[in-house]
């Protein structure tokens, strides 16, 4: 889309995003937002950027949300096979 700002922040909303639909996990755990689980939950700039714009990813509301959406769930569909498929074999 264009006018549409594809930052860090929006990278890494892909990211925890991919994660969570693979594993089934809440975003909290995320690595990308909690890379170390013994640790206390990191602030700053990316993790403040999950947690506000995951509402409009979730629900799917029309936009470049859920343009990212329409794009990532496919691929994280995807990629969990590939990932079930090499446990399966080893």
């Amino acid at each position: 889309m264009t006018q549409t700002h594809w930052g860090d922040g929006k990278r890494t909303l892909a990211t925890v995003w991919v994660w969570t639909y693979i594993t089934g996990g809440e975003r909290l755990y995320a690595p990308a937002v909690l890379p170390d689980p013994q640790g206390r939950r990191p602030g700053g700039y990316h993790v403040h950027y999950v947690h506000t714009r995951w509402r409009f990813i979730d629900a799917g509301i029309p936009g470049h949300y859920a343009a990212l959406r329409q794009r990532l769930d496919p691929y994280a569909h995807s990629l969990g096979e590939q990932i079930d498929a090499a446990d399966i074999e080893h």
